[in-house]
């Protein structure tokens, strides 16, 4: 599922074994793109998309849960997040959007 809106020239790619760890390496590299869990220990994905949507407004979420639920997709798109991509399908779909993404500036 994807939710255009947001602008981004480039990506880097990082990662944190927490959400804590995201918020602070994405404030730290100021990240352009991040690749979000939903499922982690000490705080959700959506809580830390929330959260980083609010305090870096240019950066780019993509998450990816585990399950697919009407509930979860709504919750990602409410978060801020730029797109939600099935774990599952990652390898099919990532490619995909992020040439959107680049080709269309959403």
């Amino acid at each position: 599922m994807f939710f255009p809106g947001k602008p981004a020239e480039r990506c880097r790619d990082r990662n944190g074994p927490h959400r804590y760890d995201a918020i602070v390496l994405a404030h730290e590299w100021m990240s352009e793109l991040v690749l979000m869990e939903i499922k982690m220990p000490e705080m959700t994905g959506l809580e830390a998309t929330s959260r980083l949507t609010r305090e870096l407004p240019d950066v780019i979420i993509i998450l990816m849960p585990a399950f697919e639920d009407e509930k979860t997709l709504w919750a990602s798109k409410e978060s801020g997040a730029f797109a939600f991509v099935m774990k599952k399908n990652l390898t099919h779909d990532l490619p995909r959007l992020l040439a959107a993404w680049k080709r269309d500036g959403c």
